[in-house]
């Protein structure tokens, strides 16, 4: 009998996630991202643990998912107010993390 090491990917589609908030950029920014408490809004993620810095380029963190996977992240193009990118992976590289935080005021009010 013959056995075949076969390697697997997960390979997820991209998730296009936005929404219209009643309140400023900058109050977004300092409730969402600045203290990296992100599972206070992202439903999927337990915590973020093992950060290395505020929300600035170059922070690296740990996103520690609900399902129990941990993924190693990198902040980058972080621009205070306005955007975050972040990437990051896991699982021996089977998994990848990548994302783009843009926030865009509509009014004086909204974004």
């Amino acid at each position: 009998s013959s056995k075949y090491n076969i390697p697997a990917t997960i390979i997820m589609a991209p998730i296009r996630v936005s929404a219209r908030v009643a309140a400023t950029p900058s109050t977004i920014w300092e409730a969402c991202f600045a203290h990296m408490k992100w599972e206070r809004w992202d439903p999927d993620l337990a915590e973020v643990k093992d950060v290395s810095s505020g929300c600035e380029d170059g922070c690296k963190c740990v996103f520690a998912m609900k399902d129990g996977n941990d993924i190693p992240i990198e902040l980058s193009n972080v621009k205070k107010n306005e955007s975050l990118d972040f990437l990051g992976g896991g699982l021996g590289g089977l998994l990848r993390a990548e994302g783009k935080v843009r926030i865009s005021p509509i009014d004086d009010a909204n974004s």
